[in-house]
């Protein structure tokens, strides 16, 4: 598959306008509360704007985004700063002239045929990877990150009569908050992406050591929780009857069988806070978000694996079938207009 490249800072969009009563003109900058404004220009309110901007040059709708941080080993690093975005489905016209910054002064890229880079913003305590964070300033405050897998790939530009710039490709950036936040990546279709997708919390993980939605996944964790590693997972449990008590247990899946009989893994989730009490009213399937500890009973060969819930935000029922319908679809009518 041929490398769909474009311009990050096509993205960002530093204000708009908003056309009020009698056509008067506002322009509206996406600042937070106590920032600095350019002469004439607003800051965005949500109960005046929502749903009301228009790009600054043509008449596209554009969004607020209140921009991103980047949670690595405990720390808030600042990310992408609030900005304007062209809203979904929306393109600007042709005669539009917002800037658009080109290769010869941009050095930076977003391949979109490459798996995401998803940070997980919330605190599960878990251990730094050898110590050391996954992101952390650098020299002028940059940030910059420790895991090779989440640097960018260099890539050299043509510039013509012989000239070339040399530019960094980096992976698309997604922050989540919660399950349904994941979810809502997970609808989005672009399966292969996130196959190929990293999540970012103290520690980057696979994709597919974070989502454990599958028996080979749930005993490929047990079996690195065992050695040592310790992250956040997005783990499938499935009721046979509402949560009595505390505690919510999954059925339990059989892991192997060694010369003292087979063993078997248990998940459980422990409602830790009032907030979290009501999170399995009923029988069904579940995605949990938390840090799993694990534990070996040794008289009934079990490993019980453990998650703390404290934040309702952690749990959403889980309807396999209706998200992957709802992400083959987006991919199916996303490769009928790139045709």
């Amino acid at each position: 598959m041929a490398k769909k490249l474009h311009n990050i800072d096509t993205l960002h969009i530093s204000e708009a306008r908003f056309i009020g009563e009698e056509g008067r003109v506002t322009f509206v900058q996406p600042a937070l509360e106590g920032e600095y404004l350019r002469p004439g220009r607003v800051a965005y309110d949500k109960d005046t704007h929502y749903k009301k901007l228009v790009c600054s040059h043509c008449s596209v709708r554009v969004d607020f985004n209140k921009g991103a941080g980047v949670n690595s080993g405990g720390a808030n690093l600042r990310g992408s700063r609030p900005h304007f975005k062209t809203a979904p489905k929306q393109e600007h016209e042709k005669n539009c002239d917002l800037p658009k910054l080109n290769h010869q002064h941009s050095d930076s890229e977003i391949d979109t045929s490459i798996g995401f880079r998803i940070h997980l913003n919330a605190d599960f305590n878990a251990p730094l990877n050898h110590g050391k964070p996954v992101y952390e300033r650098g020299k002028g405050g940059k940030v910059v990150a420790n895991d090779d897998r989440l640097k960018p790939v260099e890539k050299i530009i043509d510039l013509g009569q012989g000239q070339t710039k040399t530019i960094n490709v980096y992976r698309e950036s997604l922050v989540v908050r919660n399950v349904n936040d994941i979810v809502n990546v997970m609808r989005r279709g672009e399966l292969e992406r996130l196959k190929d997708s990293l999540v970012v919390n103290n520690v980057a993980v696979p994709w597919n050591r974070f989502a454990i939605l599958g028996e080979n996944r749930l005993r490929n964790l047990v079996h690195r929780l065992r050695n040592g590693a310790s992250h956040p997972v997005m783990l499938k449990v499935g009721l046979y009857q509402p949560a009595d008590g505390n505690y919510a247990e999954s059925a339990k899946v059989f892991f192997e069988r060694t010369e003292k009989g087979a063993s078997f893994i248990i998940p459980r989730v422990y409602m830790d806070s009032p907030d979290a009490a009501d999170a399995f009213p009923s029988r069904g399937e579940y995605l949990v978000l938390g840090l799993p500890k694990l534990s070996f009973n040794k008289q009934g060969g079990a490993y019980f694996l453990n998650i703390s819930l404290k934040d309702a935000a952690c749990v959403a029922p889980y309807f396999e079938g209706q998200i992957l319908a709802e992400a083959k679809m987006r991919d199916e009518r996303r490769l009928a207009l790139a045709l």
